[in-house]
Parts: structure tokens; C-alpha cells; sequence
């Protein structure tokens, strides 16, 4: 895990990333704190890019990904910064001599076997009771993970295809996962005879690996990719925001994060993955508290109902029973709607307006101390409190603006600079 800021305004966009990695294995974890998360995508042009997530994109290091391609975009520039993300993906799916062919396919085997598969059983054997299992069968089990399968491709259908990806590429991707399917199936069940597991549930496992391929999931290994800074015609500084999942026929699977993603000079605050410290310094309490509290009022609000329902069902005669019912539950949910938007508009105005009302007018220098600021919140929390220091090491800090470009306010490097001046006089 990993805490990255981006704090902006129209001057400038500030990028901190903390150095912290989780290393997981056999069942262990291990965090070391020298990872490079923060980098300028270009050394001629106002644009930097953030990693968080997972540190390789199909084993391949993002570093080493990153700094081919600002060699081999070298002094080239776009007029919008979209063209820069845009090249960048670009990039990456030519670039087979970094990441292979069987990177890639090992990749996307790994992730329906183990993210897809593996979580999929997991899930439901979640809504099954010790009963389910102590009376286990093999015939009962291909049949109700089938009917789960059945369920899964319904909410599937709703889902959102993952950036350049449409119908066509599931149907391709249906031909390609129905050899994938029975190797997976024959090793995940190795112990039974291939002609014993259902065609049916083969079938409806392939359809699902094929939607998992070529639509939107937070399953499996993510990376999360920042770009952030101005294209040529860009005046006031954009955040661009995507998930990377992988590649499937050529086309790498991402999608942009909306939701994540900033431009237009207004100013704010975007946290990347451990983001429930800022939120809390954002919205005067944490998002989980919040969440909480919305969570026992309703039930408060609930066993209130059935209370009210006890009385009126003794009191008042059977033919006006329902409408009674159905007038107070309108009361009540107007009552709750209403208080939702009050509550929301408390913490707005009390709390995130306050902050952002003031980071429109900060100077560079402070965007700089902010973002590196929060991400330390976010590392001091983690270190004195009981969670593991999943977010730590020293914090790299870099300041883009239109007029100076990508300045490095604090920067970590894993060797002496007094031994190294060769390194500081490169072009």
C-alpha cells in the first residue's frame, strides 16, 4: 500500500508520494521503504506521473517502464495533456522488448486463475453455512457455482467496458478463455476426471473469465497511474487518473478514474490509495466514522418502524393498516433524505469548503508542504497506532507549475551525491 497526494491549484500542482512497499508471500508480508513512486514523465515539459498500487505491470518494473519511455519520447511534446497519457498507453503496447508476450499472457493467466477463479469460489462459499460443507458433494457444488456463475454474468452485463474495449473483444476473448477455462478448471481440479465436471459450468466459467478480461474490476493486480502537469496548450494544471490492469490481445486494460481526475483550475485535494487520513482532515472525521453513524441511525430508524408497526397493527382497523404504513414510511424516508443533506452540506461548508476556499489562493512553495504534509498524517497514523506501517520511508516531493515545469522539492535517492556528480551533470 502507499499514500499519494495531489494538492492543486491554478498556479500549480503539488505531487507527494511516500517510499513504502509491501512485499507478499507465503502467507508472509515484508515493507521496505525505498520504492520510486513519483517521476517526471518528461524532462522537457511541465509533466509528472505517480505510481501506487501494484509496482510492475506484468512483472515488469515501473520504473524501468517509465524511464524508457521518457528516453524515447526525448524532447517531443503534446498540446493537451490527455495526448501524454495517451502516448504513454501507447507505448506500452508496443513495447514487447520490456514487456514480452509471455509476461503478458503469464499475467493474464495468473489473474483468472488466482484474482478471478480462486476469489470467485471464495465468494461463494462465503454465503454458504458450515452445513453446505460439512454435507459437501461435488455433483451440488458444480450446480450451485454454476447458479452463482449464472448471477455473476447478470451484474457483469451492467458493467462498463474497460477503456477501447466493446462487445467484439468479449466475443474474441470468449474464444481465446475456452482453452484457458479447462486448464484451469483440470488444475484447480486435478483430483477428479475432466468428463465429470459439468460442460455446462466450463461454459459458464468461460464467459465470465471473458468479461472479467474486457471489462471494468477491482479484482487482481491494479496499478494506479497519476499524470499530472500541462500539455503545451494546457494554462492551469490537469490530474488524470487510471487503473492498469494488464493486457489482452494487444490492448492494455485500463480504464481512467473519473472520479480521481481534476483540471479546469479549480483547486482541491485528491488522495491516491490510503486516502481515510486525508478524508478525515478534509471532512473533520473519518469516512468510517460517518459511515457508522449513518449505519446506527438507520437501524435505530428501522427498529423505530417496527415498533410504530407493533402499535398501529393492534390500534388501528385492517382497512386503513396499509395506507397508515405507507404514509409513515414516506415520512420517515423524507425525514432521513433530509437529514443526509443536511449533514453533507454541514461538513461542506464547515470543513472541505474552509479547506479548498484556501488552497485556491496558496503559493507553490505551500502546495509543496501540504501534499507532503498529509502523506506524513497519513504515515504518523500508521505508526502509532496498531495498523501495519504500510505507508512510511522517506517522501518525495515534486511542485509542477506552467512557467518553471517539473521542480523536485525533496527527492530520495538510494545512493551518496557526493560520490555520484556525474549522475546531477547528465543531459
Amino acid at each position: 500500500m502507499t499514500a499519494e497526494i495531489a494538492v492543486y491549484n491554478k498556479s500549480a500542482v503539488a505531487l507527494a508520494a511516500d517510499s513504502a512497499v509491501t512485499i507478499s508471500g507465503g502467507g508472509t508480508q515484508k515493507i521496505y521503504n525505498g520504492a520510486e513512486k513519483l517521476f517526471a514523465l518528461t524532462k522537457h515539459h511541465p509533466v509528472g506521473l505517480m505510481v501506487y498500487g501494484s509496482g510492475d505491470l506484468c512483472t515488469a518494473p515501473w520504473e524501468l517502464v517509465i524511464k524508457a519511455y521518457r528516453k524515447q519520447l526525448g524532447g517531443a511534446h503534446f498540446d493537451k495533456l490527455e495526448e501524454y497519457s495517451k502516448s504513454f498507453f501507447e507505448f506500452l503496447e508496443k513495447s514487447n522488448s520490456i514487456i514480452t508476450d509471455g509476461m503478458r499472457s503469464d499475467h493474464l493467466y495468473q489473474h483468472l486463475s488466482e484474482s478471478v477463479f480462486s476469489k470467485l469460489v471464495e465468494k461463494f462459499f462465503a454465503t454458504k453455512d458450515t452445513l453446505y460443507l460439512n454435507q459437501f458433494s461435488y455433483q451440488t457444488f458444480f450446480a450451485d457455482l454454476e447458479a452463482y456463475c449464472d448471477s455473476l454474468l447478470e451484474r457483469l452485463s451492467d458493467t462498463d467496458f474497460l477503456d477501447g474495449f466493446s462487445g467484439d473483444d468479449v466475443d474474441n476473448a470468449t474464444q481465446f478463455c475456452k482453452e484457458v477455462t479447462l486448464r484451469i478448471v483440470t488444475e484447480k481440479f486435478s483430483d477428479l476426471p475432466l468428463e465429470e465436471i459439468p460442460p455446462r459450468l466450463i461454459s459458464v466459467l468461460t464467459n465470465v473469465f471473458a468479461a472479467m478480461i474486457c471489462k471494468k474490476s477491482d479484482v487482481g493486480n491494479i496499478s494506479g497511474i497519476v499524470i499530472a502537469g500541462y500539455g503545451n496548450e494546457d494554462y492551469y494544471p490537469k490530474v488524470l487518473s487510471y487503473d492498469v490492469c494488464g493486457f489482452y490481445n494487444g490492448k492494455i486494460r485500463k480504464y481512467i478514474n473519473e472520479e480521481k481526475c481534476s483540471g479546469n483550475g479549480e483547486g482541491g485535494v485528491t488522495p491516491f490509495a490510503q486516502d481515510d487520513e486525508v478524508s478525515a482532515f478534509m471532512q473533520g472525521c473519518s469516512e468510517n466514522l460517518i459511515q457508522k453513524l449513518h449505519s446506527e441511525y438507520q437501524n435505530s430508524i428501522v427498529n423505530l418502524l417496527e415498533g410504530i408497526d407493533c402499535v398501529i397493527t393492534k390500534q388501528v382497523p385492517e382497512e386503513h393498516l396499509n395506507g397508515l404504513r405507507s404514509a409513515i414510511v414516506k415520512i420517515v424516508e423524507n425525514t432521513v433524505t433530509d437529514c443526509d443533506e443536511r449533514i453533507g452540506l454541514f461538513v461542506h461548508e464547515n470543513y472541505v469548503s474552509k479547506v479548498v476556499n484556501m488552497i485556491k489562493f496558496l503559493p507553490k512553495q505551500d502546495l509543496a508542504y501540504m501534499a507532503e504534509s498529509l502523506v506524513n498524517l497519513t504515515a504518523f497514523k500508521r505508526k502509532v497506532s496498531d495498523d501495519s506501517e504500510t505507508v512510511g520511508g522517506p517522501i518525495d516531493v515534486a511542485v509542477i507549475s506552467k512557467a518553471d515545469g517539473f521542480i523536485w522539492v525533496k527527492r530520495k535517492h538510494y545512493f551518496d551525491k557526493e560520490l555520484n556528480h556525474h549522475y546531477f551533470t547528465r543531459s
